[in-house]
C-alpha cells in the first residue's frame, strides 16, 4: 500500500476476507478520515469466533491531526473486547489515540497527508 511517503507491505489472509472485502472496507476506512472520524484499515481478517488467543484482526488505526492522519497498528484479540466483534462495524473498537503505551514507552506511529489520502482514493475506479 503506497499512501504519499507511507509505504507498508503486508500479506492479507484471505480464508476468511476476500480481496474485495479488503478493498471495500479501505474505501470506507478512508472515507472516515476524510470526515475527520477516527478509523482503521484492515490488514487481516479472521473468523470472529477465533479462540480466544488467535486475534480476529489486525489493523492500521487511523486518528484525523489537522493535515495528516496518525496511523497505529493494532491487533484485536476477542477477550480483550468489550463488545461482541461485529465485521461490518469494526470502528466501534476503535480505541482513542494514545502516544504511551501502559508502560509508557512511546507508541509507534506514522503520519500521511489527508491530501494523499485523498488522491489515493480519487484515483481508485469510480474515485470521485
Amino acid at each position: 500500500m503506497l499512501f504519499g511517503n507511507f509505504d507498508e507491505h503486508f500479506i492479507a489472509w484471505l480464508g476468511f476476507w476476500t480481496r474485495e472485502n479488503y478493498e471495500n472496507q479501505w474505501s470506507e476506512g478512508l472515507d472516515r478520515v476524510l470526515a475527520g472520524l477516527s478509523s482503521c484499515l484492515i490488514t487481516n481478517m479472521n473468523r470472529p469466533d477465533c479462540a480466544r488467543e488467535e486475534y480476529i484482526m489486525r489493523a492500521w488505526l487511523l486518528y484525523p491531526a489537522g493535515e495528516s492522519a496518525v496511523i497505529h497498528e493494532k491487533l484485536f484479540f476477542a477477550d480483550q473486547l468489550e463488545t461482541g466483534f461485529c465485521v461490518t462495524q469494526p470502528y466501534q473498537h476503535v480505541p482513542n489515540r494514545q502516544s504511551l503505551s501502559d508502560d509508557g514507552d512511546e507508541i509507534s506511529e506514522w503520519r500521511i497527508e489527508i491530501a494523499a489520502i485523498r488522491r489515493f482514493l480519487n484515483a481508485l475506479p469510480g474515485g470521485a
